[in-house]
C-alpha cells in the first residue's frame, strides 16, 4: 500500500514509512521525507479482511468438501468443480492482496 504525504505530495510505500508508535495511528505513518505524521487508513485492511474470511469460510471451505467427496465416491466433475474453485479463490485472493 502506498501513501501520499500531504506536505510534500511525495509518495512513498509502507514500508517507507516512518513509525514512533505503531499502536497510535496518529504516529504510526511518517512521510520518510519531510517527516510529517499522517493518521493510517484501515479501511483496506478491513475490506482485505472480509474479503479473506468470505473466501476461506464461505468458498474454499465447500470446495474443499466437494474435493473431498470426489475422492471418495471417484466421481472426477465434484473433483474437477472443487479444484476450479479453489483455483479462481486463490486468484481472487492474489490479486486483493496485490491491490
Amino acid at each position: 500500500m502506498s501513501y501520499k504525504c500531504l506536505r510534500c505530495q511525495k509518495s512513498f510505500t509502507a514500508r517507507q514509512a516512518l513509525c514512533e508508535d505503531w499502536r497510535d495511528p496518529e504516529k504510526s505513518v511518517g512521510c520518510p521525507h519531510c517527516g510529517l505524521f499522517q493518521k493510517q487508513d484501515l479501511r483496506p485492511n478491513l475490506q482485505q479482511s472480509i474479503l479473506i474470511g468470505v473466501m476461506s469460510g464461505g468458498i474454499a471451505t465447500p470446495a474443499v468438501f466437494l474435493i473431498g467427496r470426489g475422492f471418495s465416491s471417484a466421481d472426477t466433475l465434484l473433483l474437477f468443480y472443487g479444484v476450479v474453485i479453489l483455483i479462481s479463490c486463490a486468484a481472487a485472493l492474489m490479486l486483493s492482496v496485490r491491490n
